[in-house]
């Protein structure tokens, strides 16, 4: 299982520095758009379709679909969860994590302070303010979700 995970950790650092190479060429606006989009996503195709070949494919392909959306599904929660933790600076003792006024005046943006280790994992005297295209992402994202 180490050895595997060894190869792994190889491969995707060899494809990460693939890919950023691709971006040097001067076709970089066609390889960003269009290339590396494809070579992501043929992998996910390659799943769904392998989950369907064989006799029990009725019973293989919510499998194969399940996957997909489990790995999609992290590679968009697993970043945000870790910039919202690296984000968090110490909230003044007067401002409650519910005084949406004091939040949305950007105290935690404003703020010279770190977070300090004893507020470290506190649920409420922490604070992160978002930028507002997380707001304007959100709203693109349930738009997307309708149809």
């Amino acid at each position: 299982m180490a050895a595997y995970a060894f190869v792994l950790f190889k491969a995707s650092n060899m494809i990460s520095q693939g890919s950023e190479l691709l971006l040097l060429t001067k076709y970089k606006g066609l390889i960003g758009s269009v290339v590396l989009p494809v070579l992501g996503a043929v992998p996910d195709g390659a799943i769904v379709l392998f989950s369907g070949m064989g006799k029990d494919a009725a019973e293989q392909v919510p499998v194969g679909v399940g996957a997909l959306a489990g790995s999609t599904i992290m590679l968009l929660t697993l970043p945000w969860v870790l910039a919202t933790i690296a984000g968090r600076v110490d909230l003044p003792p007067d401002v409650k994590s519910t005084d949406k006024e004091a939040l949305l005046g950007g105290y935690s943006r404003k703020a010279k302070k770190r977070l300090t280790p004893e507020n470290k994992w506190h649920l409420s005297k922490v604070g992160c303010m978002p930028h507002e295209s997380v707001k304007t992402g959100g709203f693109i994202m349930f738009a997307t979700l309708l149809p």
